[in-house]
């Protein structure tokens, strides 16, 4: 994923990955979990992969709050802190 957008969604700049993702989002039985830092908000590409209205939980930094403002707000986030783990960000139903 290139980007994160209120109007677009996910987006990259490959259509196959964006076909791949839309596929594994329509047959999944669980949570769609997008993990973005704050530099991807903002950011069209070419390729929609999901809508926002699909993204269950989203794992980002700090710097996501301030980028985005208060337009939009996944059902879950949570956010990765400097000096952590990567897992410690994800819930312990998916570890």
């Amino acid at each position: 994923m290139d980007g994160l957008s209120l109007k677009y969604g996910c987006t990259t700049p490959i259509n196959a990955e964006a076909e791949l993702a839309r596929l594994m989002i329509e047959r999944t039985h669980g949570q769609v979990i997008v993990v973005a830092d704050h530099s991807k908000w903002g950011i069209v590409s070419n390729f929609e992969m999901a809508r926002l209205d699909q993204i269950h939980l989203l794992v980002t930094n700090e710097g996501f709050e301030t980028r985005r403002g208060q337009n939009w707000r996944p059902a879950s986030s949570k956010q990765s802190l400097p000096g952590r783990k990567p897992m410690d960000a994800i819930p312990a139903e998916f570890e």
